[in-house]
């Protein structure tokens, strides 16, 4: 069972999506990760975790909470690490033709994702595992393997030696880079296609936006090509961040499945997913 929600936020004290969004037998169960400066201002939550102030205020970021929920808390279980802004859904199979195609989720649907679904693929070694985005289209298959993991992620903390990946180097984009270096170890993922999240703009007020610019964003990606060359390929695409400025801002199209297929000795034809 996933023992363990986190969430780490900043600038949204009156609008905390992902949390209100759980049933409450999970709302038990999750921790709200705040800055030192912010943290009087939860009353009335669960369970909330001051982060220190080296890691708050001007050098706040959502990257750091993350690494420090990882590798400076104790989590010796299966654990999830989410976004503040996301709403979490059913994905209906393409082929039903039934509409909407996503609807929100029951609390019996809770609780088999956290209580069985999450937890028996990580008995079967999948050490960190995701729900898809959907801002992708719906798929028939229930789950891909070696796929994009970002926002929504679940750690096997009983298997999983948080000292063979860099948790802080990069100030966005880290659950790209994180996802990356655990393939290339190796490490397989499994990302749930059935039921996914529904994330908020890149550029909604509080969290990452409040300290993320087009340059900040621009140098994780060129870090991230950097640091997985030859499964990162960088291009420009319009700055909807700032739709005024002149700065392009940078996409990243990534092999998830050939960056864990090096790790086995084999790399087949280019399978790039954005």
């Amino acid at each position: 069972m996933i023992e363990k929600l986190y969430i780490p936020t900043l600038g949204r004290v009156n609008n905390q999506k992902s949390y209100n969004g759980l049933p409450e037998k999970w709302k038990r169960k999750t921790y709200l990760v705040v800055q030192d400066q912010e943290y009087n201002e939860y009353e009335g939550f669960y369970n909330v975790i001051r982060l220190p102030k080296r890691l708050s205020g001007e050098y706040g970021r959502c990257s750091n909470a993350k690494a420090y929920i990882i590798t400076e808390l104790d989590n010796n279980c299966m654990y999830g690490i989410l976004d503040d802004d996301l709403n979490y859904v059913y994905t209906e199979l393409p082929s039903s033709k039934k509409r909407p195609s996503n609807r929100p989720l029951s609390d019996e649907e809770f609780d088999y994702i956290f209580e069985e679904m999450i937890p028996s693929w990580m008995n079967d070694d999948y050490i960190h595992v995701g729900q898809e985005s959907t801002i992708n289209i719906p798929r028939e298959r229930d789950f891909q393997d070696n796929f994009r993991i970002s926002q929504a992620v679940y750690y096997d903390g009983r298997n999983l030696d948080h000292s063979i990946v860099d948790w802080w180097r990069t100030e966005t984009a880290e659950d790209f880079d994180c996802n990356l270096q655990l393939l290339r170890q190796g490490y397989p993922n499994r990302v749930s296609a059935r039921y996914r999240i529904a994330t908020s703009s890149t550029q909604a007020p509080g969290g990452c936006s409040l300290n993320r610019t087009v340059q900040i964003h621009n140098d994780a990606m060129e870090m991230l090509a950097e640091n997985h060359k030859p499964f990162v390929t960088l291009y420009e695409k319009d700055n909807l961040m700032h739709p005024d400025d002149t700065v392009k801002k940078l996409g990243a199209k990534i092999q998830w499945k050939n960056a864990f297929k090096s790790s086995q000795g084999s790399v087949s034809s280019l399978e790039s997913f954005f």
